[in-house]
């Protein structure tokens, strides 16, 4: 008795493990042919909007991801999350093969993104320019601002890294019009006029350089980086002068007042070190 009632037990769970199969694999999953596609839709974007709950890149919140990819494949902002995780960790081709999924389904939303990320995370000049170059064709007669970032002026650090300063130069202007504009030139961001002076500098025309650190430094008095290269290039003319930015340059610096990114260094970053090299130079200088 003992041995057919064995018989029956492994019976019946080869018949469980069966059925548990075919569920999975059956064509007619009762769960997802109970949602219309609106319905579909819906969820997914629920599950990205309240993903909250788990750390970014971690396996629970990358498979909250898949779920809302299973349930709606043509939303692009679920494979711009998914492939966030990996640009931060540097898997790059895993970043551009999720990225550009967001693009192909929902290009206004994430083209402009994916040009930032080019630009500040992989120095990637040539594509950062071609996303940028898009964006003005899908929004003509507007100005983009992805990641908070004008795409003018993207273009513009884009051709200055690539030594193509008169185009970098066209593309700052345009930018700096456009904020002026519209906000006003005293509520302006003064590290466009840090980038447009360095362009002039390395054009060697060192004049129009100090004129334009002089309209950064007149909304921004306190950067520790307008003042750092107003010193420099003041340096060879005057080094007397030079010693008043440059001091002023450490003792912001010392406050925070740099400029600075989260995750990348900024262009023309500086660092203390670059202060003291500099200070060194102007004390040499003056004896």
């Amino acid at each position: 008795m003992e041995k057919y009632l064995k018989c029956y037990l492994n019976m019946m769970v080869l018949l469980l493990v069966i059925s548990c199969w075919s569920c999975q694999n059956n064509e007619f999953n009762y769960y997802k042919a109970a949602l219309s596609q609106s319905n579909k839709e819906f969820y997914a974007e629920r599950l990205i909007t309240g993903r909250g709950w788990y750390y970014q890149g971690t396996p629970s919140e990358q498979l909250v991801f898949q779920e809302a990819i299973d349930l709606n494949p043509k939303y692009g902002t679920a494979y711009r999350e998914y492939g966030v995780p990996y640009l931060k960790r540097g898997f790059a081709a895993e970043f551009y093969k999720y990225y550009s999924k967001a693009i192909e389904y929902d290009a206004l939303n994430w083209q402009g993104w994916r040009a930032y990320l080019y630009l500040y995370f992989y120095r990637d000049y040539d594509r950062a320019i071609a996303d940028c170059d898009a964006m003005d064709i899908l929004t003509p007669d507007f100005v983009d601002y992805p990641q908070a970032t004008s795409v003018d002026y993207m273009r513009g650090v884009s051709y200055m890294q690539k030594g193509e300063y008169k185009k970098a130069l066209s593309f700052l202007d345009q930018h700096i019009e456009f904020e002026k504009n519209e906000t006003g030139l005293e509520y302006m961001e003064s590290i466009a006029f840090l980038q447009k002076a360095f362009c002039h500098y390395k054009m060697n025309e060192l004049h129009e350089a100090i004129t334009t650190i002089d309209i950064g430094l007149s909304i921004n008095p306190n950067s520790a980086d307008l003042n750092y290269w107003k010193a420099l290039y003041l340096f060879d003319a005057d080094p007397t002068e030079s010693k008043v930015y440059i001091d002023k340059a450490g003792e912001l610096f010392l406050k925070g007042n740099f400029n600075k990114r989260p995750y990348v260094e900024e262009f023309n970053q500086i660092y203390y070190f670059d202060i003291e090299e500099l200070k060194q130079r102007v004390a040499e200088a003056i004896l």
